[in-house]
């Protein structure tokens, strides 16, 4: 779904894991390298 929803907005879909996120500094990193309006899928 979330693919789909990036691709209609014409923007990048980043999917990550919950589990993948034990500490702040691992969305602080995805969080920084997202554009404007690219959709975070966890």
């Amino acid at each position: 779904m979330s693919l789909i929803l990036a691709e209609e907005m014409g923007v990048n879909c980043k999917i990550t894991a919950a589990p993948a996120l034990e500490r702040p500094r691992d969305i602080t990193g995805i969080l920084v390298n997202l554009k404007p309006g690219d959709v975070l899928f966890i």
